[in-house]
């Protein structure tokens, strides 16, 4: 399968996207900035005015109701580097967190939670701390969690510019509370597991596209041991189609490129996919010595493109490259990047570009293995007819030389079926088709398109080959046969047809000529077919004298087959 994919597989780039590809988000968190590109605020149902710039993101979080808030939110802090110091990741775990005391009553607490977070714009610190009574007398007091602000110098004056989003189900440790419910939060705290990616699901309850799914995947990137930027991808395809997706099936390993200086931080997969530890100093960090070390030679001219997605608009934003990767152990797999521009300068040159990497070969072979049960025949293990119906423009691209197509029938399979069982007649199949791979003796493919009748394709193969095929077959029959009826008689007839379809090979056609190409193949298939059933007609009285001699024999009765087709 390596071999296969090495021949048919190529370096290849892409600006212009007529796929399904994923949208894109990154979150910087020094600097508190998201960043969307045009297919994320198109599949989030944002104002337009939102596509390819930073912002806030209370600005965008702000667009959605509170479920969705608390939901993002609650993904986020799950990203945490599982690998790194115990203390480290727990003190990046606390720092993620602003507790703070608000004075708010119930009304205030469940209107952010319906509607949005204008509600929350009051607090301050010069808010009067004051705690409301629940039904039980106790202080009910809420927990503000914010995630997208790095650790504060606690001054006023940063302070005071912050909006918190309200979870009031959680409390506050500043010294009120009960005993109970600061244990709570404790435990709460506690139960976070770290992780370097999250993928979640949300629900769109706004707009046109209000009831709608879209798939949310967070990437960790970290910088000096410390999570530092949040790669974001979005899809609408459902899980259950996340398999025909290859940045859902592999797991994607995000990057981020500041172009300036050349530097790219990988997300820690990344590492994984290249078989190297996370913290392996033997990786460039610079994009263009990365691309030294990693990118296999012959693909170098592929990536070499990208200077002219990075040097103005001209061509869009978005790309898409295919090229062979070096793993650690000097073995290359198939990788893709897929990614946007994040920002440009004045000059329109691109100045921060964002992504992910795929691992293809992954992907690859599952695909491979969905096609081979879809397009191979369960019983006799050849192909079947849904290949050669989405297969048949390749037939045709691939026929630069003379192509013969053969059809060959199998013999009384319905009355070995009737007589002696399907089991049986399976039997038969099978032996027929050894049979005819054996007389043919070159490659082809062979397509069980019905129930007895096969077809086989042969490239390169002129009139006086597919005629020595031809006897071949006659040949293989006879041999097999000369111990029947004790052995059960296996009787098939061919017939071969040679067409010259080169004034439609090699190149993508219009469609005159697609359909010129296409009836001729399947006239060469009727032609034959004609062939076939006159060479069987000439055997038809000793095949099935045979044929019937070996059904008494097992039956230990007599028999007369009344079937009056002539090719049963």
């Amino acid at each position: 399968m390596k071999a296969q994919n090495k021949q048919t597989m190529k370096a290849q780039y892409s600006f212009t996207h007529k796929t399904r590809l994923p949208g894109f988000g990154l979150y910087v968190l020094d600097k508190s900035s998201l960043f969307l590109n045009a297919k994320a605020v198109e599949m989030l149902g944002l104002d337009p005015k939102f596509a390819n710039t930073w912002a806030h993101p209370r600005t965008i979080l702000r667009q959605f109701s509170m479920p969705i808030v608390h939901k993002v939110i609650s993904f986020v802090r799950q990203l945490k580097d599982a690998k790194c110091d115990t203390n480290l990741a727990k003190e990046i775990e606390i720092n993620s967190f602003r507790l703070r005391k608000l004075k708010l009553d119930s009304s205030d607490i469940d209107s952010a939670q319906e509607h949005d977070c204008s509600c929350l714009n009051k607090c301050n610190e010069e808010t009067e701390i004051k705690a409301t009574q629940n039904t039980s007398g106790e202080p009910q007091l809420a927990v503000t969690i914010d995630p997208f602000f790095p650790k504060a110098d606690h001054t006023s004056e940063q302070d005071s510019n912050y909006q918190y989003y309200v979870e009031s189900n959680h409390i506050c440790l500043n010294g009120l509370g009960t005993k109970e419910q600061k244990l709570k939060l404790k435990q709460y705290l506690k139960g976070l597991t770290p992780c370097d990616s999250a993928s979640f699901a949300i629900v769109l309850d706004k707009g046109e596209l209000k009831g709608k799914k879209v798939y949310i995947k967070f990437n960790a990137l970290f910088a000096n041991g410390k999570l530092s930027h949040i790669n974001i991808t979005f899809t609408k395809l459902a899980s259950a189609l996340f398999a025909l997706t290859p940045h859902k099936v592999a797991d994607s390993a995000s990057f981020d490129w500041f172009v300036p200086s050349g530097e790219c931080i990988f997300g820690s997969n990344y590492y994984t996919i290249l078989g190297y530890d996370q913290n392996d100093s033997t990786i460039p960090k610079l994009k263009k010595q990365w691309q030294e070390y990693v990118v296999h030679p012959d693909d170098v001219d592929v990536i070499n493109r990208e200077h002219d997605l990075l040097k103005g608009q001209e061509l869009g934003n978005d790309f898409e490259f295919l090229y062979r990767s070096k793993r650690k152990d000097g073995s290359y797999i198939w990788t893709k990047s897929i990614g946007c521009i994040a920002s440009r300068d004045e000059f329109g040159q691109a100045m921060r570009v964002i992504g992910i990497n795929i691992d293809i070969n992954s992907v690859m072979v599952g695909y491979e293995q969905l096609q081979n049960k879809v397009f191979t025949d369960i019983l006799t293990g050849i192909k079947n007819r849904t290949y050669l119906i989405a297969h048949l423009e390749n037939f045709i691209y691939q026929a630069t030389e003379p192509l013969t197509v053969m059809f060959a029938d199998v013999t009384a399979l319905k009355a070995y079926n009737d007589y002696l069982g399907h089991t049986v007649g399976d039997r038969l199949l099978c032996s027929a088709t050894i049979l005819l791979e054996q007389a043919i003796n070159r490659e082809n493919q062979l397509i069980r398109i019905s129930g007895d009748e096969v077809v086989s394709i042969m490239h390169n193969c002129d009139r006086q080959e597919a005629l020595t095929i031809e006897r071949n077959i006659e040949q293989v029959v006879i041999e097999y046969n000369k111990s029947a009826p004790i052995r059960m008689p296996v009787f098939f007839s061919a017939g071969t047809v040679t067409i010259d379809l080169s004034a439609y090979a090699g190149r993508k056609l219009n469609e005159r000529e697609k359909e010129i190409a296409m009836s001729r193949f399947f006239q060469a298939i009727q032609d034959a077919d004609k062939i076939m059933q006159q060479a069987k007609k000439k055997n038809h009285d000793e095949h099935y004298a045979m044929v019937r001699q070996y059904i008494q024999s097992q039956l230990n009765n007599n028999i007369e087959i009344q079937d009056k087709r002539l090719f049963a």
